[in-house]
């Protein structure tokens, strides 16, 4: 009888599982959404009151006959904005666009272009484009636009920023350098501008508006913990030159701010021509407790560091000290970012300074040289410059990653180890440095960014996703972390789940090419070819390698997204 009860439980082992897999095969597949996507975007975010933007609405559609063709179309054109109460007025409208499915191999393409102009300042939000087709209701995104209305004295503060040149030396290398940046006259005798942009200079060429070259290579104070330098500059060539010192505005967090502030400026000179933007303020924020600063959506080019970052009536917030800026290319997405430090601690120490000091003799001082946060500054511009080795490397980076007593600006500090770690490529080093700004203010939020980068390279999916939703608690990084969510997510498997951070993303812009190449692998793991090949008609007119990409997986069924589906639990008896 041995033989038989082996028998008998192989028959019920292969019972249970020819179960299991007729109980999967007859398991519904999910409704596919109905087979039409819009995207819309705005020219600009910000715009001064009664300027016009201009409102970009694309349809991808595919129809299954001419009459469905016609249906998606009608609709589409009787659609209207409802403006009324808005602070929005439509000024123009542009003929609709249509590619019929037979001219793209099956799809129908619609576009509508609006121009707008703002009213009055202050926040506004575009109304959605609605239409019916049948009965499914679509809607364009909603779209956020800021409008300011500057003070006419705003316009004389740039006369005051100066374009800087400064001439350096780098450690076992004879060649001189120059590094390009801005300064900002504060007093007849005194500019301020970045640290980092004078660091190690033997000599600074500020030019006047005239196109006169006013040289300095003295400074009146340093200040390596909020990257500000304060310069000297002869009063006499000042005063000769018309230039008037720009006022400073309240500090962050101060009562005397005012509440409606809600852009800021740039005023620097990026690639030798001075220009202005315009950026939302994010209140509340900051990267070091206890600091003020101020964090805005203005974008930062090489240049702009050491300008000023003003509000509407020309008055100095802070000192433009990082930033990022949107490179216009579909594989980035377009998330800007500026910060600006305090300089008012800087100018406080400089009125008890009877006299400037040679800027040689204050970067060669001990208590200069030994400072944590000069090290972590000269790495950073030595390795931002291109070069990965250099004499003293390893005794500087031993001295910069020994254990830092607790002090202000110790978060930066260790941010910018992180990055002179990840450019080196040292990435776990650079992961513990994130750690340990984490560690020592909880709001870092690049560094929990960055952090999330590190384990998504790693693909470790899970603290990934943590960090990336952190980092995501934050204005600035919301769209940058929403991105970092959906591909940790997609790591796990976990497409559908994904879906609604890839969708936010492109709400925000819609031309970022990972992300719609990941909506439609997204798609591909549901089953709807139909929306994959509606998001590869968009790519192939922004993206050619990423609509390359999507080609092959349409055409190669193995590489499309695997997906874990779980199977139905088989019960069965002895009897």
């Amino acid at each position: 009888m041995p033989g038989v009860v082996r028998h008998r439980r192989w028959s019920l082992a292969l019972a249970g599982l020819l179960c299991v897999c007729l109980h999967a095969a007859a398991q519904p597949r999910p409704a596919a959404e109905p087979s039409l996507q819009v995207f819309s975007n705005v020219s600009r975010s910000v715009v001064a009151v009664g300027a016009a933007f201009r409102l970009d609405v694309e349809v991808y559609a595919s129809p299954a006959s001419a009459e469905e063709t016609a249906r998606v179309a009608d609709a589409f054109a009787a659609a209207r904005f409802d403006t009324a109460g808005t602070g929005l007025d439509v000024i123009r409208e542009e003929a609709m666009t249509l590619r019929t499915p037979e001219e793209t191999g099956g799809l129908l393409v619609l576009a509508r272009r609006f121009v707008l102009r703002v009213l009055r300042s202050g926040p506004h939000e575009v109304p959605p484009l609605r239409f019916d087709v049948g009965a499914q209701a679509y809607a364009t995104a909603a779209h956020a636009v800021t409008a300011y209305a500057v003070d006419p004295v705003f316009f004389q503060a740039g006369a005051s920023v100066l374009p800087v040149l400064a001439e350096y030396q780098q450690a076992g290398d004879r060649r001189s350098y120059a590094r390009v940046g801005s300064a900002f006259l504060v007093a007849p005798d005194a500019v301020v501008t970045s640290l980092h942009v004078v660091m190690d200079a033997r000599r600074v060429r500020l030019m006047l508006p005239g196109g006169k070259p006013l040289y300095t290579s003295k400074a009146w104070v340093l200040d390596p913990v909020r990257d500000v330098a304060v310069l000297y500059v002869r009063p006499g060539a000042v005063a000769r030159a018309g230039l008037t010192p720009l006022r400073l505005a309240p500090a962050a967090g101060s009562v005397a701010q005012e509440p409606d502030e809600a852009v800021a400026f740039t005023y620097g000179w990026p690639g030798g021509v001075q220009r202005s933007t315009a950026g939302v303020r994010y209140r509340g924020l900051t990267l070091q407790p206890g600091e003020a600063l101020w964090i805005s959506a203005n974008p930062v080019r090489p240049g702009d560091s050491g300008g000023p970052l003003l509000d509407r009536t020309g008055r100095v917030l802070g000192v433009v000290t990082s930033g990022a800026v949107s490179t216009g290319q579909s594989e980035a997405l377009h998330e800007e970012l500026c910060i600006a430090l305090d300089p008012r601690p800087a100018l406080a120490r400089r009125q008890g300074i009877g006299r400037p000091r040679s800027l040689r003799a204050l970067m060669r001082d001990p208590a200069f040289t030994g400072h944590p946060h000069v090290q972590a500054i000269r790495l950073t511009s030595m390795l931002a410059a291109g070069r990965r080795r250099f004499p003293g490397l390893d005794a500087a980076l031993a001295r910069l990653d020994a254990p830092q007593p607790p002090a202000p600006g110790n978060a930066r500090l260790h941010f910018l180890r992180g990055i002179i770690h990840q450019l080196l490529g040292t990435t776990t080093a650079a992961a513990e440095a994130y750690r340990a700004a984490l560690d020592a203010f909880d709001g870092h939020f690049l560094s929990a960014y960055m952090l999330g980068l590190h384990h998504l390279r790693r693909r470790e999916y899970r603290a990934a996703e943590a960090r990336f939703r952190h980092a995501q608690q934050y204005a600035p990084y919301r769209h940058l972390a929403a991105y970092g969510v959906a591909r940790a997510l997609m790591g796990r498997l976990r497409y559908d789940e994904a879906v609604p951070f890839l969708r936010a993303v492109i709400a925000h812009d819609p031309a970022y090419a990972p992300a719609l190449y990941d909506l439609a692998r997204c798609a591909l793991a549901r089953d709807d070819e139909a929306h994959a090949r509606q998001l590869l008609a968009r790519l192939e007119a922004l993206d050619a390698a990423s609509a390359r990409r999507l080609r092959r997986v349409l055409r190669e069924p193995i590489l499309r997204p695997r997906v874990l589906r779980e199977l139905p639990r088989a019960t069965f008896s002895l009897r």
